[in-house]
């Protein structure tokens, strides 16, 4: 048996806007349209829980995108471990130094150092070529992550069940993922 507040919005979903009142807990039905089967709202309360659910699984979605965009990309210089940063805003500082890089590799310049500021504000001299890679990787890097997240949120928008919706997890195998 369905609860008042699940009985009123399964007629919301049934029929947006529609007319009725309540009346020590009972629905008065106003509306000139038909009142929906048992089935109906039974059919209708899970297509709300489930688009609800989608909403709210969205909504968590947009903020680990953010987070995993927040946790860089590992890259070794020399031996040392640092996090190229790969945020929205660290992007165009990432293309500035790949063109500025492809410049200097196209003429030929190997031993000019640009600096690379790190997560750790530590700064390493890199070579025109060295600026290639790393760009290419970061940059690459981001478009994995935004690749990632467009996966996750397409699961959850093509979610015919909540528990699909439950289910739907960040995936880190490799690109593309298999059907």
């Amino acid at each position: 048996m369905m609860t008042l507040e699940e009985t009123m919005l399964a007629l919301e979903y049934i029929y947006p806007g529609c007319e009725r009142v309540l009346d020590d807990q009972n629905i008065i039905w106003l509306d000139s349209r038909p009142y929906p089967t048992e089935t109906e709202l039974q059919n209708a309360l899970y297509q709300a829980q489930l688009e609800k659910a989608k909403r709210d699984k969205l909504a968590i979605i947009e903020s680990l995108c953010e987070a995993k965009m927040e946790e860089g990309m590992p890259w070794d210089f020399n031996g040392v471990t640092e996090v190229i940063q790969t945020r929205p805003q660290d992007k165009v500082n990432l293309l500035g130094i790949a063109i500025e890089a492809r410049h200097l590799d196209t003429l030929g310049h190997t031993d000019v150092f640009t600096p690379l500021r790190v997560e750790s504000n530590v700064e390493y001299p890199i070579t025109p070529q060295e600026g290639v890679a790393i760009t290419s990787a970061a940059l690459q890097h981001i478009v994995d992550k935004y690749k990632r997240c467009w996966l996750l949120k397409d699961d959850v928008r093509d979610a015919t069940t909540l528990e699909a919706v439950e289910n739907a997890t960040w995936y880190e195998g490799p690109l593309p993922r298999p059907k």
